[in-house]
């Protein structure tokens, strides 16, 4: 009688463990389900909003040619000794002044981002050997 009595707790004890650890894995692998999921559509959003950002872009560059090519020959009909290479020079200066600055300042932008994400690292580095010492 005593064996029954002992054995009975723990066949209930570890049919419970076992439970809570089946049910553990259920969640976990909820969890990851759902994880993809979102991950699978903020994917598809994006890559929705890029084609459209690049259907614009695609259109503006081609709006932004013909304007330019517009003023280039309105400067040649405000001033007809002005020879046509001059008008292209005169209007292609400035656009290429100012892709220029934005490109200096983007690759500026980005330098300043990598190295605060680098002295990021840097500073989570080191609290870890710090903690560790």
């Amino acid at each position: 009688m005593p064996n029954e009595r002992e054995t009975k707790p723990r066949g209930e004890v570890r049919e419970l463990l076992e439970g809570i650890l089946a049910d553990v894995q259920m969640l976990i692998q909820q969890q990851l389900a759902i994880f993809r999921s979102d991950v699978n559509r903020e994917i598809e959003q994006a890559r929705g909003a890029a084609a459209l950002a690049i259907v614009g872009v695609a259109i503006v560059m081609t709006g932004g040619i013909l304007f330019s090519l517009m003023l280039v020959h309105l400067l040649v009909v405000l001033f007809p000794t002005l020879p046509l290479w001059a008008s292209f020079g005169i209007i292609g200066t400035p656009i290429i002044a100012i892709g220029c600055a934005v490109c200096f300042a983007g690759s500026r932008k980005f330098s300043a981002e990598a190295v605060e994400e680098e002295a990021g690292v840097l500073s989570v580095l080191t609290l870890k050997e710090t903690s560790d010492d």
